[in-house]
Formats: structure tokens, C-alpha cells, sequence
């Protein structure tokens, strides 16, 4: 009886295992060979063209890409299909062909391949093979940014004052040379709907304006800004309407400086000024200045006074430059007077030094005021005093300024035209 067929028996049979595996080897091969040996076509899409790489040939004509009506491209390429299988758009650098360009325009330039991965294919085509760039001069110009401001208004007893453009009012526009030359003026608008109180800090978009108002996309035309947002600051100032004052200097104690005010007469009596808000809070009146009470006479009776402004921040409303203030005189009278050296009293003598008055007399002391008051005048009403606090001492002679007023008699006063307020006095240490 015939044995039956076993698997096991011809897996255990060594020359069957040594022929089988031989056969299998050789099978493999094959269909190796025959698969390695076959090539495949594939499409790479959404390459990149890299216009960059050829932009330093332009620049020695002086000319810029300014763009391509394609950014990227189909690659056909041929090869194994191991190899065509792995690649991706980041195994191509992709440019195209300047030398036939020398002038600014439009130009159709071939497509061409700066560097690829090495390896088994070959790039078979472009599609498109060649596309449409665009090539200019690049300059510069400057335009004053315009302000264009509806709607500004100030509120009751406040006003604007000139909008500031900040970091600067110029800018540049950089570009391709024909869209700059479109450009006719850069604008910077505002549309406010409230009457202003306070300061207004804003920041707002430039737009570029052709000749016509029309806008320009400066995306679209590959201009550039230097600044494509500036800040507009609308200053607000308060305005105030403010009474003239005018002080007087060298005034005696108990001196009526009501009553000598109702003889002055101003060619202004108010002024009108605008400020920074919180520093015009501070003011109620606007002083002049000062008028030295010593200084006025019957014939000198007329003093002008500049406003001056505290600042640059300020702004005189009423345009008034100069306020005259005079002095009604028709009513005044003047008389003069000898003073003994009895009748002026040393006040506050220091410790350990002795002071004497040296001078003999006060001489030709005249006092101007009212009809009345000099009528009714006598040396007696007149109090001379040499206060020592008013200046510092030094050792041996030296004149010293006294001070003159007529307590109790009205609007009377000492006047130094043609008059010397000092007299002499002598220190001498006895510490």
C-alpha cells in the first residue's frame, strides 16, 4: 500500500526546503525588478515661484518686482514610483527667467527651477510654463498728512485749539514710481458728533487720495506707509473772561488803596484769555503788574501794561496786546517838607551793636494826593522810620532806606521825583 502525502514529511525532507526557498528567491526578484524598472508621472501642486531669488538682477536696472498674476505653479515630474511618491512642494524652488527684461511694465517670463531634491525623477513641466510679472522703479515722496475733521465743535466756554498729529504730521509713501505718481495728497479723517470739553486723543488710519478724491488701495497698488495710523490730539482750552487788576508797590501801612484805584482809570477792563483747562480754574482775575506808588505824580499819572501770557499754551482771546492805566490828577495837589533827624525813629536796633542816625534832616520830601489831604498836611502827620530788618548791616557808615506814610490823613503819599528816601546811619560793634 502506497504511503499517503504528508507536508510535514516534505518539510522535513531538506532538499525539498533548499529547492522551495530557492524557487521563492527567485520569484521575489522578479517581481522586484519588474516593479523598480516601471516609472510613474505624478502632479505637484501649489508650488511656490520665489520671485526673491532673481530680484538682485533687476535691482542693477533699478527696477522691483512688484508682483505676478500667479504666485504658484504645477509641477509635472516622472520617476520611480518610490521616488515621485515622496515628494512635496517644499523639494522645489521655483523662479523665473529676467534676462530679457529691461524696462519697467509687464512682462511674460519663462518658469524655471533654481534648485530641487536630487533623486530618481526628472521635472518633466510647468504648468503654466510661463506667467505675467510686473517690474517698476521703487521710489519715494513725502506728503503733509491733511486733517480732515467733521463735526469739530467746543463746548459752551471751551475751545479747540490747532489738532496735532502725533509722532509728526509728514509721512512717507514708498512704491512702484506710476502708482506713486497717483497718489495726490495723504489724509487723516475724523468724524466727531459731540461739541468737545476736554482734551481729545484719537488714533486714525491714513488714506491715500488720487487727484479726483477717489481712495487708493495701497494694498492693491504695493505702496507702503511709513505710518499707517497716526494719533490726532484736539486741544481743548477753557475760556475765560477775567477783570484787569493792576497792585501797587511801596504802599504805607493803613494807605486807602480803594480811594486812589477811583482816580485810575484802565483802557481795558476785562480780557478775555484761553488756557489748559485745570490752570484756568486757578484764575480769577488777570494781574497787570505793579505800579509804584512812589512813582506817581501829577505829571506822571500814565503807566502801559503788556499781557503777557504764561505760555505758549495760552491764547489771548480779545487780541489785546497793551492796557494803559491813568490817573485822573485834577483834584490832586503835592507839597514839600523838611524832615528833622528829631522826628525819624530807628526800629529794631540789634543786639550788641549801637546805631546812630547820621543824617540831620530828610530835605525836600514832596507828597502828592488829594486836595484835601495836602491842604491839611503838616510835618507832624508825617512818621519816618528806618526799620534795620530791611537789609543787612555792615560795620561804620552806610545809608539805609526809610520808610514815609501819613497814618490817618487819607490818600497822601511821598513820591521819590527829584527826592532821596535814605539817610545815613553808623554801626559800631560794642559787644
Amino acid at each position: 500500500m502506497k504511503g499517503r502525502f504528508s507536508l510535514n514529511n516534505l518539510l522535513n525532507n531538506n532538499r525539498f526546503v533548499i529547492v522551495f526557498a530557492l524557487l521563492l528567491a527567485i520569484t521575489s526578484w522578479i517581481a522586484v525588478a519588474m516593479t523598480t524598472s516601471q516609472t510613474r508621472t505624478r502632479f505637484i501642486e501649489d508650488v511656490p515661484i520665489n520671485l526673491d531669488i532673481q530680484a538682485g538682477r533687476l535691482q542693477a536696472l533699478d527696477l522691483s518686482f512688484i508682483g505676478a498674476e500667479l504666485e504658484f505653479v504645477t509641477v509635472e515630474v516622472t520617476g520611480t514610483p518610490t521616488a515621485v511618491g515622496l515628494l512635496s512642494a517644499d523639494n522645489f524652488t521655483l523662479s523665473v527667467n529676467v534676462a530679457q527684461i529691461f524696462e519697467p511694465g509687464e512682462h511674460e517670463v519663462r518658469i524655471e527651477y533654481e534648485w530641487h531634491t536630487p533623486g530618481e525623477y526628472d521635472i518633466v513641466s510647468f504648468n503654466p510654463s510661463t506667467i505675467t510679472v510686473r517690474v517698476d522703479q521703487i521710489s519715494n515722496r513725502f506728503f503733509e498728512v491733511q486733517q480732515e475733521i467733521t463735526g469739530l465743535a467746543s463746548a459752551e466756554g471751551y475751545m479747540t485749539d490747532t489738532p496735532r498729529l502725533i509722532p509728526e504730521s509728514t509721512v512717507r509713501v514708498t512704491g512702484p514710481r506710476r502708482e506713486l505718481e497717483r497718489v495726490y495728497s495723504v489724509s487723516a479723517r475724523m468724524e466727531l458728533d459731540e461739541a468737545l470739553d476736554r482734551p481729545l486723543v484719537q488714533d486714525v488710519p491714513l488714506i491715500l487720495l488720487d487727484m479726483a478724491g477717489n481712495v487708493i488701495d495701497p494694498v492693491h497698488s504695493h505702496l507702503s506707509l511709513d505710518f499707517e495710523v497716526l494719533t490726532v490730539q484736539i486741544p481743548v482750552l477753557r475760556v475765560r473772561t477775567l477783570p484787569l487788576v493792576i497792585d501797587f508797590q511801596n504802599v504805607p501801612i493803613g494807605f486807602p488803596q480803594n480811594v486812589l484805584r477811583s482816580y485810575m482809570m484802565l483802557s481795558a477792563e476785562t480780557v478775555t484769555i484761553a488756557g489748559p483747562i485745570s490752570a484756568m480754574e486757578n484764575y480769577e482775575e488777570w494781574r497787570l503788574g505793579f505800579i509804584n506808588l512812589r512813582n506817581i505824580t501829577e505829571e506822571s499819572n500814565i503807566f502801559a501794561f503788556d499781557i503777557i501770557l504764561p505760555s505758549d499754551q495760552f491764547i489771548n482771546i480779545d487780541n489785546l496786546q497793551t492796557v494803559v492805566a491813568e490817573f485822573d490828577t485834577d483834584y490832586w495837589d503835592s507839597a514839600t517838607f523838611n524832615i528833622p533827624g528829631e522826628d525819624i525813629a530807628l526800629l529794631n536796633r540789634p543786639v550788641g551793636y549801637e546805631v546812630t542816625l547820621q543824617s540831620v534832616s530828610l530835605s525836600g520830601i514832596t507828597f502828592v494826593g488829594a486836595l484835601d489831604a495836602i491842604a491839611n498836611l503838616t510835618v507832624g502827620d508825617i512818621v519816618v522810620e528806618v526799620n534795620l530788618n530791611d537789609r543787612e548791616l555792615t560795620m561804620g557808615p552806610q545809608p539805609f532806606p526809610v520808610r514815609i506814610s501819613v497814618p490817618n490823613q487819607g490818600m497822601v503819599w511821598p513820591v521819590e521825583e527829584n527826592n532821596n528816601l535814605t539817610v545815613y546811619i553808623n554801626v559800631t560793634d560794642i559787644s
